[in-house]
């Protein structure tokens, strides 16, 4: 499952000045800011209500690739996707150890559920979800598109650009839906749950992408509202 690791970033030596906090020995400048695409299988994680990319392996389908300087691979694809997104003129310092800077390879135009079993009176099986799941975006594009000017929030390291990010319900028109050089997780949550809403229910999530290509995952788990629903429900109230 992946929440990604830096496999294509050398660790770097780190020491510690004065107290607990990392010193980094070295940074390094790219003309990117997304410094690694991933495409491949996509995996619904119920325990913790994401949908990420699979983890690449030996017997993975994952395909990857990087920035020279933080592995180069796949070198061509990269560079090719950077044009596309206009990520070409980032050429500021960046820590290596940087673990936000990657994104879905391919544009994600739709997301849509279905319940295999029957949820709730209103949704049968075999219904649409569309009308009751939210899901929880971070996209890159709007920072990359504004000439990388957005407001840079301190973390306890140092700084990181502010990623873009929307919630919506499904059932809403996915036509921007956001999912343009999206980090590659993010989160879903259910605004009306099921009677017995602690048993697992099975899903059926169908990822259409800008190709027109689709991708069906069919998982199972329980149902819940996550606290940034309840905060985004509270606040459209």
């Amino acid at each position: 499952m992946r929440c990604l690791a830096l496999a294509f970033v050398p660790i770097l030596a780190a020491g510690c000045s004065g107290g607990d906090k990392p010193v980094w020995q070295e940074y390094i400048t790219l003309p990117h800011y997304v410094w690694a695409y991933y495409d491949g299988p996509l995996t619904v994680d119920f325990r913790r209500l994401c949908v990420c990319i699979s983890e690449p392996g030996e017997f993975s389908d994952t395909k990857v690739c990087s920035a020279e300087g933080v592995g180069g691979e796949n070198l061509d694809e990269f560079l090719r996707l950077a044009e596309a997104n206009g990520d070409t003129d980032y050429n500021k310092p960046m820590r290596n150890l940087m673990s936000r800077h990657t994104c879905f390879a391919r544009t994600i135009r739709e997301v849509h559920v279905v319940s295999n079993f029957d949820y709730d009176d209103a949704h049968p099986a075999g219904t649409s979800l569309d009308d009751i799941v939210c899901i929880w975006i971070e996209s890159f594009a709007p920072f990359i598109r504004s000439g990388y000017r957005f407001d840079y929030p301190s973390d306890e390291y140092g700084t990181v650009p502010e990623l873009h990010r929307s919630v919506r319900m499904l059932s809403e028109p996915q036509t921007d839906i956001g999912l343009v050089m999206a980090s590659e997780v993010f989160s879903f949550g259910f605004t009306a749950l099921p009677e017995a809403h602690n048993r697992k229910y099975s899903f059926t999530f169908t990822f259409v992408m800008a190709d027109g290509a689709t991708q069906t995952v069919t998982a199972m788990g329980v149902p819940s509202t996550p606290g940034w629903l309840r905060d985004y429900l509270r606040d459209r109230s």
